[in-house]
């Protein structure tokens, strides 16, 4: 009984240190389109920060994906990634859909690596297993708020651009 209380401790830390190792990895391909626009003071975006784009969704979505594989759970921290995938997803399909939406970056993309940092730093809390039973309804349900999650972060990006703007125009 200890020797295979022990060999499920030893899979968990196993498994928390290759979690802890995609997370870390997820929240640097956040910062290269959070910092670009800043080093280069981009007036239009270029090749490059729409790659960088690309390779953030790419981050999110891959560690996101990874932790989704195994069910739905209700961890605070995944549920941080999965909005944080689902925000960053969105804001570049407004940003394909409208010329101007790609200036909200400047204030989405400094905000989720600050929500990966404290997704990755909680992500070693002890959380409950994937849900066993994920009918079409629970589905359903769980797109539908990551959705809603989704935009209600690009409603309160775009509010506090329009605070500062007219901040500065004052």
């Amino acid at each position: 009984s200890a020797l295979c209380r022990s060999g499920q401790e030893v899979m968990y830390k196993v498994a928390m240190q290759g979690s802890m190792f995609m997370s870390i990895s997820a929240l640097l391909t956040l910062l290269p389109a959070c910092l670009w626009p800043v080093w280069r003071g981009l007036k239009q975006p270029d090749r490059v920060y729409c790659s960088l784009l690309g390779l953030a969704c790419l981050g999110a979505g891959v560690y996101d994906g990874s932790i989704v594989s195994d069910g739905w759970s209700g961890g605070f921290s995944y549920s941080l990634w999965v909005s944080i995938a689902s925000s960053i997803v969105l804001f570049v399909l407004c940003a394909l859909a409208s010329a101007d939406v790609w200036r909200l970056g400047v204030l989405l993309l400094p905000y989720l690596p600050l929500r990966a940092i404290l997704a990755t730093i909680w992500s070693q809390a002890v959380v409950p297993g994937p849900v066993a039973v994920f009918d079409l309804w629970l589905r359903f349900h769980v797109a539908v708020s990551v959705l809603t999650y989704a935009l209600c972060t690009l409603a309160a990006v775009a509010a506090a651009a329009v605070f500062l703007q007219e901040r500065a125009l004052k």
